[in-house]
């Protein structure tokens, strides 16, 4: 029995980067790629402080993978994209 592998991850560099990399020395059959946006949303109640380090570590994180992964793409085999309303849903079980 051959192995099989499915790669799960999002659309961010650092996902897309390990996928390419994973790729180069194992057959993927597909992957699951939920679509995040660029910013994630703040949650309420911070403290100021708290509100300052929440912005400076998701810029820093920004910063550094444009850095170190730059620009990168999906790797060239079957991809469903999900979000995470759909994540758990049929199409992704079938899939």
């Amino acid at each position: 029995m051959s192995e099989r592998i499915l790669w799960l991850g999002g659309n961010q560099p650092r996902h897309l980067y390990y996928a390419n990399k994973i790729v180069e020395t194992f057959p993927m059959v597909g992957g699951i790629m939920q679509l995040r946006g660029d910013s994630i949303k703040e949650p309420e109640g911070l403290s100021p402080v708290d509100s300052a380090n929440w912005r400076q570590h998701f810029e820093e994180r920004a910063d550094a993978e444009k850095k170190y992964f730059g620009e990168q793409k999906p790797p060239d085999i079957p991809i469903l994209k999900v979000d995470k309303d759909t994540l758990n849903d049929i199409d992704a079980v079938n899939f």
